[in-house]
């Protein structure tokens, strides 16, 4: 595999020039009319990385959680699981693209806390989430946070979501505010296409709270020629004037522009080949190279992927 090297906004797909075990994953999920629960346990470069500031067991649960039905269309679920925010997961394979995007990188792949939700009809979702932070499982000095999630299926092609996440950041306890839209379209068979925008702000410092702003978007399209072969193209763009997220170490403001190209084959229904291109190119010496920082960063990615 061979990946970015040294890329500060990039967490999952971060090693170069080496092979690398990015995310094994045991998952057991047990469900009745009234009960349900979910057990992950999980290893990996990917958790390595995104797992940094878990201590002890708890950066190999991938997800904990137990469910009760508290009415007809009601479900109260509580541990850990996987993000509301975002439309990009841990998971590769469920993903149109090999990498995740510089707005999923820098969003919560995971949290912990409870969560209500509401499926009145197949085509609607509402949950209401009380969260233990921003991404986090052990951290006791975290504040509780709050979250929602709304989800509008029309028809079987259009799938809308707006998720929102609302508390305090980090050991300063700064206020934050972020909004997260995505929308999916099953063109016809084959063709997919995928839109997201991001939309955060925050408090500046425990000295400064002036709220500061971020966003990022992100379009994919996916073409599947048959069930062996599929290609999908991505542009995204992200914005952190404040270095509010992403803290270059040489320049406040962030801005970054990036497409790539994948290609997927499936030789057989439990494995996939991915390989995809990327380039990512910034407003200021961020990327880091052997030779030392650059405006940009070409990656040239692949992996095999096993799945029962």
């Amino acid at each position: 595999m061979i990946t970015p090297s040294g890329v500060s906004p990039i967490y999952s797909y971060n090693r170069a020039d080496q092979p690398a075990f990015n995310h094994a994953l045991l998952d057991v999920k047990y469900d009745t009319n009234n009960f349900r629960f979910a057990l992950g346990l999980q290893a990996g470069t990917y958790v390595t990385a995104n797992y940094a500031s878990e201590s002890g067991f708890a950066k190999y649960i991938y997800e904990s959680s137990v469910g009760f039905r508290l009415a007809r269309d009601v479900w109260i679920d509580g541990g850990i699981f996987s993000s509301h925010i975002g439309l990009e997961s841990a998971i590769s394979k469920d993903n149109a693209t090999q990498t995740r995007s510089l707005m999923a990188d820098n969003t919560p792949y995971y949290e912990s806390g409870a969560k209500v939700t509401w499926e009145p009809s197949k085509q609607w979702l509402v949950s209401g989430l009380v969260l233990r932070g921003w991404q986090s499982i052990d951290d006791r000095d975290q504040d509780i946070d709050f979250g929602t999630q709304v989800q509008f299926k029309p028809t079987d092609a259009w799938v809308f979501n707006s998720s929102t996440f609302i508390g305090k950041y980090g050991s300063s306890h700064l206020m934050r505010y972020f909004h997260d839209f995505y929308a999916t379209w099953q063109v016809t068979k084959p063709l997919s296409l995928n839109a997201t925008f991001d939309v955060g702000a925050q408090e500046a410092s425990s000295a400064d709270r002036a709220i500061r702003g971020w966003y990022s978007g992100m379009f994919s399209a996916r073409y599947q020629f048959n069930e062996q072969w599929a290609v999908c193209g991505r542009v995204e763009y992200y914005h952190d004037p404040h270095g509010i997220t992403i803290a270059t170490g040489t320049a406040d403001n962030f801005v970054a522009a990036g497409a790539s190209f994948n290609l997927d084959y499936k030789p057989e229904s439990h494995v996939m080949l991915r390989t995809e291109l990327r380039n990512l190119t910034a407003d200021h010496r961020v990327f880091v190279h052997r030779q030392g920082l650059a405006r940009s960063d070409n990656a040239l990615t692949w992996s095999v992927i096993v799945s029962f």
